[in-house]
């Protein structure tokens, strides 16, 4: 699992129109309680490994979720639509693993109102993509 989170992270990382929003603020999992937005928040769900006759292969599929917490509803917009292009229907090589499809499943959007006695609230931005994977070396063809 490191290693999908790991690219996942170049991947939003090394995206000009995501680091120009949040900087270097993306997170697996969970931000630091205090950090302050914009920022991105990524993790997976409902990982599986795939099956055939032989046994589990190197295939692994997963529910990836990528929340944008933004300042502004403007923002939030700007920073979904940087994580769309971003990730929407990519394919390709990403470190040692071979991403076979990330596909968008569907966008949300909501208002955190402020707590603790901040004065102002998070916009966020939720995309689920469904993604699958296997690492580079490994093929799904065998000889």
């Amino acid at each position: 699992m490191n290693d999908i989170k790991a690219a996942i992270y170049s991947k939003l990382s090394g995206t000009s129109a995501i680091t120009a929003i949040v900087g270097s603020k993306i997170y697996a999992v969970a931000a630091p309680q205090d950090q302050q937005p914009p920022y991105v928040v990524f993790e997976f769900d409902n990982t599986k490994a795939t099956h055939h006759l032989r046994g589990t292969t190197e295939f692994w599929k997963a529910v990836l979720t990528v929340v944008g917490y933004a300042n502004s509803s403007s923002t939030a917009a700007d920073l979904s639509d940087a994580v769309r292009s971003c990730l929407d229907s990519f394919q390709g090589t990403i470190g040692d693993l071979s991403v076979r499809h990330c596909l968008l499943m569907e966008i949300d959007e909501s208002y955190a109102p402020p707590k603790h006695g901040t004065r102002f609230g998070d916009y966020l931005t939720i995309s689920v993509y469904d993604i699958g994977w296997h690492a580079e070396a490994y093929s799904l063809i065998e000889s």
